[in-house]
Formats: C-alpha cells, structure tokens, sequence
C-alpha cells in the first residue's frame, strides 16, 4: 500500500473502533519522515570503486567477494564466527580468528594464513569444510592474484549508519512486513526498514522509533505483558539477528546473532520466559532473558516462516514452506 503524508507526525486518524486501521495507517508516519527516492531511506551516494590499473586487474567486488559469499560467509560471519573468523567486514577479513595469524597480507601470499587454510594439501584443503565443495584452481588462483596485488577493497561503500539519533529518512511508504498490537491494547507495532514504528493505538499518535542494526525486519511480537517487544530481523544472506526491547524505556536489551540470513516467526512463550523463531530451515527457542539457546530443530527441507508455542508453553510449533 502506497500513499502519501502530511507533516503531522501522526500514524493515522482516530479510529476507535479499528486499531487494524490505525495500524495500516502507520504507513503515513514513516513516509512522512524523509524524503528519499523510493521505499529504502535516503543514502549519499557510493562511493565510487578503485578503478583497475595496468597492475591491478583482480577486482575485490568483482572477482573475489563472490567466491567469499558463496563459499564462505556461511560460516564466517556475524551469526557463526567458526574459528571466531568474520569475513564479512574488510578489516575482521585481514585480521583473521582464533589462529592470531593474519588471514590476508596485502602483497605478500605467501604469509596469508587464508591462502593456506583453503589451498588444498595432499588433496584437501582445510576450508572450506565439507560439505560445502572445496574452491577451484581457478577461484584460488583469483585470491592470490588479488592478495599479491595489494589486496585493495573496491567495493563499494555500504551505505550510512542508522541510530535513534539518526534515524532513516523516507519519501514513500516502505513496506510494512509485520504489525503487532500489544495485549494491553495500548501500543501498535510496525516494521519499517531498520526500525520499528511504536504509536498509540488510541490516537494514532507516533511515539517512538525503535532503531536497530539489521535493515530487514520480517516479524516482530509484543511479550504476553507488553512490556517487552520481540524482533526477527537480519542481513539477507549474511545474518539474522534477534532483538528485544524494553517498551517502557526504549531500549534494547537484547540484540543476538542467529544464522546466516534474516529470521522470521517470532512469538512468546505464553509465560514470556521464551522465544522461539525461524532461522533458515530451522527452530531455535531462546532464553528470553539471557538469549540463550534452549532448543533447536533442524531438521526442515524449506524455510521456517512462523512459529507458535503450544497452551502450556511446553514446545514450540511451526509452519514452513515445503517443496
């Protein structure tokens, strides 16, 4: 649903007998809180790649950063530090992991730890692990042209950082993936695009945005005594991330890593001690308090795409899309 704002700083018109309405109202708050070009928020424009030269044909975006992506970031990002290594950030990538050997140094690579790790010896390479396929000749050889060539980060800048102080701008309306209405009747929820739109279902007034780390948020639910609200959100293949926060004071008490790309189907336990969700093909159920993992169940040929406790709390259910 598209539709354009006043500068009121409202999330809808009363409407009394429909806080649904108000909650598809909401679309008028955000897009009255930016004017940017399209549904994401207003960026400065990329900075723009380090063009080749005559000794530096081998691309970071280009060539490289997709072997990593496919190959790699599954296990060695955010959500699943194996061998506490992160390549999902340029410099966590040069630094390297439990080894305290650096992984990439620029020119030399012959020193790059990496280029060990994933050249195979006597037939096997030690990254990446099975089952993922070991890289080609041709992959390898990429990485060391790129390393022995100075091992310069072209890609492009990722865009703006995003905090409560510098929340993100829109012209339009963006898409609102997920509306939850707390059970005191009180609070409506709404998923933007790095944040969550609170206002009062009563009024429609907007009363707080709740800004978070991931971009994408796919499902968010209020605890069972709505002082707490529970985000599924992440970095689309890359990770998922986990966030509850304090609807009282606005903060975030817990923000958790989960898997390798965004979460979705979040819900309470019905004593809120827990929370479980979808991540990937899998259920995990967490300690609501302290994030700790109490369950999970991998064994789903698609995606999770929601996920509900039973009556007495005892195990979570789900639904996914199935083949």
């Amino acid at each position: 649903m598209r539709t354009s704002a006043s500068a009121s700083g409202r999330c809808g018109r009363r409407s009394p007998q429909s806080r649904l309405a108000i909650a598809v109202a909401l679309l008028l708050t955000i897009a009255a809180t930016g004017a940017a070009h399209g549904d994401e928020p207003a960026t400065e424009a990329a900075e723009a790649p380090v063009p080749p030269t005559a000794d530096s044909s081998i691309s970071f975006d280009r060539d490289v950063l997709p072997i990593f992506r496919r190959s790699c970031f599954g296990c060695h990002q955010n959500g699943k530090r194996q061998g506490d290594y992160r390549m999902t950030e340029f410099a966590a990538l040069l630094a390297g992991g439990e080894s305290e050997q650096p992984a990439i140094v620029p020119g030399d690579p012959a020193a790059s730890y990496l280029l060990e790790q994933i050249t195979p010896q006597d037939g096997h390479a030690a990254m990446p692990q099975a089952p993922a396929a070991p890289l080609s000749a041709a992959e390898i050889e990429t990485i060391r042209d790129w390393i022995a060539q100075g091992a310069v980060n072209d890609a492009p800048a990722s865009g703006p950082s995003y905090d409560a102080e510098h929340p993100p701008l829109y012209a339009n309306a963006p898409v609102i993936t997920s509306i939850d209405i707390s059970h005191d009747g009180r609070l409506i929820a709404a998923a933007a695009y790095h944040e969550v739109i609170l206002c009062d279902a009563e009024s429609g007034e907007r009363l707080a945005r709740l800004v978070g780390l991931s971009p994408r948020i796919n499902s968010l639910r209020f605890s069972p005594d709505s002082t707490r609200l529970a985000v599924a959100a992440g970095t689309p293949a890359e990770a998922g991330e986990l966030q509850v926060w304090d609807v009282a004071t606005r903060q975030l008490q817990l923000s958790l890593p989960l898997g390798s790309d965004t979460l979705s189907g979040v819900c309470w336990s019905p004593d809120g001690s827990r929370i479980a969700l979808g991540s990937g093909n899998s259920v995990r159920a967490l300690d609501a308090n302290s994030g700790e993992e109490v369950l999970f169940q991998g064994a789903h040929e698609d995606w999770v795409l929601d996920t509900a406790f039973t009556a007495d709390g005892t195990w979570p259910t789900r639904a996914a899309h199935s083949s």
